[in-house]
Formats: C-alpha cells, structure tokens, sequence
C-alpha cells in the first residue's frame, strides 16, 4: 500500500474510530489485502446520523453570527478584531463543510464511493502492469513527499490531542463566542439579569461552574468539527493529488518504454 494513503487512515481512525462523538460519516475506508477501498458504512438510524452534521455545523455558525453582532457594534476597529475574524473563520468553514459534505457524500454517496474506487484501481492495475511487464518499479515518493505527509501528519495529531488546551487559550483570549452571548442575555433581559443577582450563592457558583462547563464542552466540539472537517478535506486533496500524479507517471512510464 503506498505511503499516501497513510494518511486517510490516519484520519479515519482518530476522527472516525476513536473521534469523541458517537456519529460516523456515511463513506468508510476498508482494508484489505494491501490496498483500500471506499464503502457505504452501515449505520444505525442512518437518517439522523447524516443530518448530524448539520445540527453541529448550525450550532457553530448561529452563536458566531450573534457574537458578531453583539461584539462589532462597539469595537472600534471592527476589522482588525481578532474575535471577529476568528467567527467570520469558523462560520465559513461550517458553510463550506455544509455543502461540501451534503453534494459528496449525502446526495452523491454513491457517485462518490464509485468514483473514488476507480482511481485507486486505475492507480494500482497501472502499478502492477508497470511492474509485471516492464520489469521496473513504480513510480517511488521522493524525500520531499515524506516530508510533507509527516508534516500533515503531525498537525492532525496535534490537532486531535490538544484541542481541549486550545479551547482554554480561546476561552482565556476572549474568543468564545458563547461568553459575549450570556453576557448579552444578562445585561439586556432585566428579568434574567434580577433572577440570577437574587440567586442564593450556592446556586449562583453552580450556575457560573455549569455555563463554563457548557461553554467548555460546546467549544471543544464546535473545534474538533473544523477539525474533522479540515482534516477530511485535506486528507482528500492529498491522495487525489498524489494519486493524479502516480497515474500520470506510470502512464508516461509505459509509453516511453
């Protein structure tokens, strides 16, 4: 199996076999007998799995928008705020995710499991004609292609292992979008602003441990859903370009033989 394809399974088994939440994608990569290939995953009440993704991606892209329009208003550069451009970031990455995720792999699963089959096997009958009738090798990755999927490599692992730390360094710089909302809630609804100064002490710590808490979690998974997006794509973009170029030289290969 060629190296290249290390890092789709690098990415299906931290962000699909071992990924924090309990919902798969609808597209699973099998192996078997040195090779991979793409399958429809057979999933408990697919229909809501698939939608799934969805509810996240609403739930990162509606906080942000309200943040912006609570944060930008009063500060006075609004376009050399940090927070504002991180929102504006992961918004578009959720709308970007959305649709991508729905033409590929929702409406046209099929197409693109079909797809994506025939070029790993163009990729290897071209190998193996190569090897078998010109009795030379197959085009080999170059010390440059390792040090790149080591280096894409070691962003996904950093990514999946230290996104809890990098929810703190986003809550501690003010980039939680959730914070700028409850503040909002309490500082304009007299009703809720009243209740929660006439709460015991007790109730009112549980109260403040609970939102962090809830602001924690929800940070944590709205990052490991960009993430997990950015990572597929990447994943994505890498073997079809590799698996391009592979072809493109056998191809070259055989005809100058």
């Amino acid at each position: 199996m060629d190296r290249h394809y290390g890092m789709a399974i690098l990415v299906q088994k931290l962000f699909v076999d071992r990924y924090p939440f309990l919902y798969k994608p609808p597209i699973y990569i099998r192996m078997g007998k040195g090779r991979i290939h793409l399958v429809g995953a057979k999933r408990k009440f697919d229909t809501v799995q698939s939608m799934f993704p969805f509810w996240i991606l609403g739930g990162i892209v509606l906080p942000c928008g309200r943040a912006i329009s609570i944060v930008a208003p009063h500060s006075p550069k609004t376009w050399m705020d940090i927070r504002i451009w991180a929102w504006l970031f992961m918004t578009v990455i959720a709308i970007c995710r959305a649709i991508v995720y729905y033409w590929w792999v929702v409406a046209e699963k099929k197409t693109t499991i079909f797809w994506g089959n025939a070029m790993l096997q163009l990729e290897l009958d071209l190998k193996n004609f190569i090897i078998l009738s010109t009795q030379s090798k197959a085009q080999s990755e170059t010390l440059l292609d390792n040090l790149v999927l080591f280096g894409i490599k070691l962003l996904v692992w950093i990514g999946y292992l230290f996104t809890p730390l990098l929810t703190i360094s986003f809550m501690i710089r003010g980039l939680d979008p959730q914070f700028y909302i409850v503040e909002h809630v309490l500082t304009k609804y007299r009703l809720i602003s009243f209740l929660a100064r006439r709460m015991p002490l007790r109730y009112a710590l549980l109260l403040k441990v609970g939102l962090l808490v809830g602001r924690f979690c929800a940070m944590t998974a709205a990052l490991y859903e960009t993430e997990r997006v950015m990572a597929f794509m990447s994943s994505a973009v890498y073997i079809v370009t590799n698996a391009a170029n592979t072809i493109v030289g056998d191809i070259r290969k055989i005809g100058n033989e």
